[in-house]
Formats: structure tokens, C-alpha cells, sequence
């Protein structure tokens, strides 16, 4: 039996959009205390225009940002998008994404 969700109000999704920004909570952990998962918790702060992180809803935004410069630092240094996949332990994928997200 799939678990019900919380329904999230207005007064809500403002409280959501600012534990997220100060970025000591992760979107799961957000998630938590709302009773929702971290994926609806991206979808709230989309909905809200903040820039939420592709596959980074389990990790505190602080995490994800220090991750991206260490992408971005190996990236300028030469390396491959796969090699700095298996350094930073994500898809190519996503390395090409941040990559990407932060050309000039």
C-alpha cells in the first residue's frame, strides 16, 4: 500500500523555499518534516523559481554547491567528463550537466 502524502499549503511551500535557501537541509530532510518526499519538495521550490540540483534532492545544498566547484576545478584542469565522474562518484551525465549549467 503506497504511503499518503502530506498536502502541502501556501504557508507551507514559503517555509519549504526557505530552509532550502539558507541550504542546512536537504530536500529529502525538508521532505521529512512535511511528511512528502524530497522529489515533491524539488517540484514545490521549481514551482516557487528556485534553482533546485538534478539528482541532488538527498543532499544539503551546501554539499551540492562544494560538489559542482570540485566538477568545475577538475574540468578546467583537463580532466574528462568520465574521469571526473568516478572522482565525484556521479553519472557523466551529470557531470556534463553541471558542466553545461555553468558555461559562460
Amino acid at each position: 500500500m503506497a504511503k499518503k502524502m502530506a498536502k502541502i499549503n501556501e504557508t507551507q511551500r514559503i517555509e519549504i523555499v526557505k530552509l532550502y535557501v539558507v541550504g542546512n537541509l536537504s530536500q529529502k530532510e525538508i521532505g521529512e518534516l512535511y511528511g512528502v518526499s524530497g522529489q515533491m519538495i524539488s517540484k514545490i521550490l521549481r514551482s516557487k523559481g528556485c534553482e533546485t540540483n538534478r539528482g541532488g534532492w538527498r543532499d544539503k545544498k551546501s554539499v551540492i554547491e562544494a560538489r559542482h566547484r570540485k566538477i568545475l576545478r577538475l574540468y578546467a584542469s583537463g580532466n574528462s567528463l568520465h574521469k571526473i565522474a568516478s572522482i565525484v562518484k556521479m553519472s557523466a551525465q551529470g557531470v556534463k550537466y553541471v558542466v553545461d549549467k555553468y558555461a559562460e
